[in-house]
């Protein structure tokens, strides 16, 4: 996959089948529409890409900035969408000027003229453009005048018992719920949280669980509800399974909030490494306890939990 972050000095180099907006996640969603949008394009002899904006428009737009959580950071994003066989990444730096970019002007100067785009797949509720009034009509008008431009609906990936979309919004609700199971369904892989692992109190030493404690590495990603869960950690090329705790930490008043990694069966200095955190079985919610002794043996527990889902003895 090609990664571009200046689409001014893109070569425009082979047709494009584009599709475009914050892909969240990278779920199960939009990984169908990629799939989707490669079926076409080997048939146009196109290649496929995405464009995504950087940084996210909230936060250039002040909308509720303050309160955004994302499922992924650019990094994460990048990753997943070349996992999942795109051909072009383009990330877009988002700005006022963006912003108030008419839908028109940006379809035919900046995706057509720009970067050589020959179709896009889109879904039925898709909106770009300056106010949103870009959409799917107006693409399908645009195709209508323009012969060869493709237009392709895509249609919402459904799951649940009660049969709802797919969406990066359902999927934050799931996990700030407590509810991973159905978040990780959505997804279509374990929840991952990453940073690096910094000094701590080292309290989990002296009860007998040393825990690797770590540093999440963006202010707006979405944080599991507070509790115990099974989870896979991987440092470089090594993974091993884990019991992680993420919450404030009531038994030990003013700690604060951590994400602390109990890697079973390892010992070993940590410090300075960047780890992934991911998130397979939820375990239990977070809870106070009056006595250490209380701790210890709710946390001996909780590792025999554990231990049962990896198959450890």
């Amino acid at each position: 996959m090609l990664v571009y972050s200046d689409i001014k000095s893109y070569p425009k180099d082979v047709p494009l089948l584009l599709t475009m907006g914050s892909f969240d996640g990278v779920h199960r969603g939009h990984r169908a529409l990629i799939g989707r949008m490669t079926e076409l394009a080997r048939a146009m002899n196109a290649a496929t890409a995405v464009l995504t904006f950087t940084p996210h428009p909230r936060l250039v737009l002040g909308k509720d900035a303050g309160n955004l959580r994302l499922l992924c950071t650019d990094a994460e994003k990048q990753r997943r969408l070349e996992s999942a066989g795109l051909d072009r990444l383009f990330f877009l730096p988002f700005d006022r000027s963006v912003a108030e970019c008419e839908a028109e002007v940006f379809l035919e100067e900046w995706l057509v003229a720009q970067l050589g785009v020959v179709g896009m797949v889109v879904g039925h509720d898709h909106r770009f453009g300056r106010m949103r009034r870009g959409n799917l009509e107006m693409l399908q008008i645009y195709a209508d005048a323009h012969p060869g431009f493709v237009v392709a609906e895509q249609a919402a990936l459904m799951s649940g018992t009660d049969a709802q979309a797919v969406s990066s919004t359902r999927i934050r609700r799931a996990l700030a719920d407590g509810h991973l199971a159905e978040a990780n369904e959505m997804l279509g892989y374990a929840y991952s949280l990453s940073g690096e692992v910094v000094p701590d109190r080292q309290v989990g030493r002296t009860l007998g669980y040393p825990t690797a404690n770590v540093r999440i590495d963006s202010a707006y990603k979405q944080l599991p509800a507070p509790g115990v869960y099974a989870a896979h950690a991987q440092w470089g090329e090594v993974q091993r399974p884990a019991m992680v705790y993420y919450g404030g930490r009531p038994a030990f008043s003013g700690a604060g909030f951590a994400l602390e990694v109990h890697i079973l069966d390892y010992s070993g200095d940590l410090y300075g490494q960047s780890m992934e955190v991911s998130l397979l079985h939820f375990v239990r919610g977070d809870r106070h306890f009056n006595e250490i002794s209380a701790l210890v043996a709710q946390i001996q527990s909780d590792e025999q939990v554990i231990r049962r889902y990896f198959g450890m003895p």
